[in-house]
């Protein structure tokens, strides 16, 4: 163990052997087993990219430093397992959770430090390093990004066999903040250069970084490591990837320009991003956009091309163009859920109550359809997420929210005479997305097919409105699986009137229908949301 290290260890330190790496990035967990014995062994390791590092020296100091640590073949560099103390390191960012708790285990919380006094002597090569922790075997203080603290701990590393394994501080005590300082940036004038093969991505692996003037390159399906895709990323010129593991950008478009990007280089060590440097902001502030989006907070600017602060929406047609616009909608009530949009995604609507005619008080939200926590009909929440149209129809796509009341208020549907929301009707459009009421009508044609000619329960009533089946209810029958339509002997058409128990019936009368009014494949339809929505 070199002279400089042991003197700065205590005679009784206790070192407390806890899990390091591993990380999370929206469905994709790596979980570290601790007992790996290629997380610590008895040299230092030989598996990183380090190759161009001979005659470097780390600068010197009276204390163990982060680039002691970084730098291969350093005369200062402890052997992995080694016990070690940092003196003097800033925290450049917040704590963010590497892999959750479970019944079993505490979480396993990660950080990155950087040398204070060392950095200007290497342009800060090798100034940095992440810290992880498990919550139930650290003491001190937890400290904050700014903090400059003391860590103990040991020298470990973590990564996937054959692919370079990230340095890592494996912590077990924290020193109370001695002070506070601005956290600053490394500028980088050339992305490549921070990223996969690069000449520098090794040298700046745990630093605080920033790139100006980027633009995005990649925006879906980043190529992650066997032939995998990382989840939340894009890419920008330059082949580099901006990671969303502690701050996931909105909705990023081909070509997008940024003014600046700030964030820390990491080494991957999931399966799906092993060995790829990443570059992971911090924050919304960390990412400038030369364009960025607009923020819209009300259902009817969003709705009415004629509000003075109607958004550019950005358009969907299998890919999107434009940037989304964000919206943040506060004191909204639910008027429907679980509608039916794919296999993976489900749909609600929500509508601003104060506006007591209902024009331009809706509008559709997509959601995941495995997603919990789907607020009730009738509880009011704060929405947020991007604004889309989507071929033709507007809609809240990755979304978020929060129940601000859970009782379940009643909202009185509008009544609209059924000539004013018939598919070919101008009239329809501010009420799409609301909730509404027909009166006494009655059905002109008993079904209307798809676009691929089958019968999924749709059927046109007085006033040529057209009812949908995005939720399920008794008068159109029960659907029929895709299977079963595929076999030649069932006739899945209009023709067919395949649908069990489809009541459906020419001339049939009501006193009333109420349903949300939804643009989807290119008409724009009354959904009733169940029976209930069905008076004869």
């Amino acid at each position: 163990m070199p002279n400089k290290m042991l003197s700065l260890l205590a005679p009784c330190l206790l070192i407390v052997s806890v899990g390091c790496g591993g990380e999370t990035t929206g469905n994709n967990t790596n979980t570290n087993n601790s007992n790996n014995t290629n997380n610590t062994n008895n040299t230092n390791n030989t598996n990183n990219n380090n190759t161009n590092n001979s005659g470097l020296s780390c600068p010197q100091a009276a204390n163990l430093t982060v680039c002691d640590l970084k730098l291969d073949g350093g005369a200062a560099q402890p052997v992995l397992g080694d016990p070690v103390v940092l003196e003097q390191v800033v925290v450049t960012t917040e704590r963010f959770t590497i892999i959750p708790a479970t019944e079993e285990s505490s979480a396993l919380v990660g950080f990155f430090v950087q040398d204070i006094e060392t950095t200007d002597e290497l342009a800060w090569r090798f100034s940095g390093i992440q810290v992880t922790f498990r919550e139930d075997a650290i003491q001190g203080q937890l400290p904050a990004q700014g903090d400059v603290i003391r860590v103990e701990g040991s020298f470990r590393d973590f990564g996937q066999e054959g692919a370079a394994r990230q340095k890592q501080l494996s912590a077990t005590f924290f020193g109370d903040a001695q002070s506070t300082m601005a956290v600053t940036a490394k500028d980088i004038t050339d992305a490549s250069s921070i990223a996969s093969g690069g000449t520098l991505s090794d040298d700046y692996e745990g630093v605080l970084l920033k790139l100006s003037n980027v633009t995005a390159s990649v925006v879906r399906d980043v190529p992650g490591s066997g032939g995998s895709s990382i989840f939340g990323a894009f890419m920008v010129e330059g082949g580099l990837v901006i990671s969303g593991t502690i701050y996931q950008t909105p909705r990023v478009t081909m070509g997008e320009v940024f003014t600046s990007i700030t964030g820390v280089l990491r080494l991957g060590t999931a399966p799906f991003d092993s060995g790829i440097p990443l570059f992971t902001p911090r924050g919304e502030d960390d990412v400038v956009r030369a364009n960025p989006p607009q923020l819209t907070t009300s259902i009817k600017a969003l709705q009415d091309d004629s509000d003075p602060n109607h958004p550019t929406l950005c358009v969907s047609r299998g890919m999107t163009t434009g940037v989304c616009p964000l919206v943040e909608f506060t004191d909204v009530v639910v008027t429907a859920v679980d509608s039916y949009v794919s296999r993976n995604l489900r749909a609600m609507w929500v509508q601003d109550t104060s506006i007591t005619d209902g024009r331009f008080a809706g509008v559709k939200v997509v959601y995941a359809a495995d997603d919990t926590g789907v607020p009730a009909i009738g509880n009011r929440i704060t929405l947020s997420g991007e604004a889309v149209d989507y071929y033709d129809g507007r809609q809240v796509q990755f979304s978020s929210w929060q129940i601000t009341d859970t009782t379940t208020a009643s909202v009185a549907a509008v009544i609209v005479p059924s000539t004013d929301l018939g598919r070919s009707s101008g009239a329809a459009n501010p009420y799409e997305g609301v909730l509404v009421r027909i009166e006494n009508v009655s059905v002109t044609q008993t079904c209307v097919e798809a676009n691929n000619g089958r019968d999924f329960g749709n059927f046109l009533v007085t006033g040529d409105v057209f009812l949908g089946s995005g939720f399920n209810y008794d008068y159109n029958g029960e659907s029929v699986s895709t299977a079963m339509c595929d076999m030649p002997s069932v006739d899945c058409s209009c023709a067919g009137m395949s649908r069990p128990n489809d009541a459906r019936t020419q001339g049939d009368t009501f006193q009333s229908i109420t349903g949300i009014m939804n643009f989807a494949f290119d008409d724009l339809r009354l959904e009733p949301r169940g029976n209930d929505d069905i008076i004869r």
